[in-house]
């Protein structure tokens, strides 16, 4: 929507400097050839009309064509770089390898500090402040059932069970997240990396 609102304000900008230099041309310039043709001849088309013709107002056109023009290159630039880091952040996550095809460990630091090594095996990996959660965390911000982490065939996938202060990863919130290895899950203020 934000990429619209600039294409869209670039086009108004371009169109703005056309209109100005056409009421400008149309009384100040005959068009060139010599002839004597009315104003309504079009800048871009028909009897074409100098910039520099204009001794009153063309320096004046001519330097606001170029930093329009100067202004409208910046921001395809700016549109097009902005896109291509998206689409490498977003291509970058998907080029890493499985963590692990069975089971694994993360490394899990709880919210006094205190890391540790935890081993995760296929399949359901509860985590919350429940004594039987296979990563229990002992911070009063997690809930007793707060998310899963899953094993499967590799992936590892993280979900949260409706906690009360949420589930984020690398420092988003998510519901529902497929993790790759350097991956930092905080929930509370216990981290876990794997």
């Amino acid at each position: 929507m934000r990429k619209a609102g600039f294409i869209i304000a670039g086009i108004s900008v371009f169109s703005g400097f056309v209109m100005l230099t056409r009421s400008v041309f149309a009384d100040e310039c005959p068009p060139a050839g010599g002839s004597t043709g009315s104003g309504a001849s079009s800048l871009f088309g028909g009897g074409m009309y100098s910039l520099m013709d204009a001794s009153q107002y063309g320096g004046f056109v001519y330097a606001l064509f170029v930093l329009l023009l100067l202004l409208f290159v910046l921001l395809v630039f700016y549109l097009v770089r902005n896109n291509q880091n998206k689409l490498n952040k977003t291509a970058s996550s998907y080029d890493q390898p499985p963590i692990s095809t069975t089971g694994g460990e993360a490394r899990v630091q709880q919210s006094n500090g205190l890391t540790q090594n935890v081993s995760l095996r296929p399949g359901s990996n509860p985590i919350g402040r429940n004594p039987g959660s296979a990563i229990q965390l002992n911070d009063p911000k997690v809930s007793g059932n707060h998310a899963d982490l899953y094993v499967s065939e590799g992936r590892y996938t993280i979900t949260d069970l409706n906690s009360s202060n949420g589930t984020f990863v690398n420092g988003e919130k998510i519901t529902q997240r497929d993790l790759y290895q350097g991956d930092q899950i905080q929930i509370g203020d216990s981290k876990i990396i794997v």
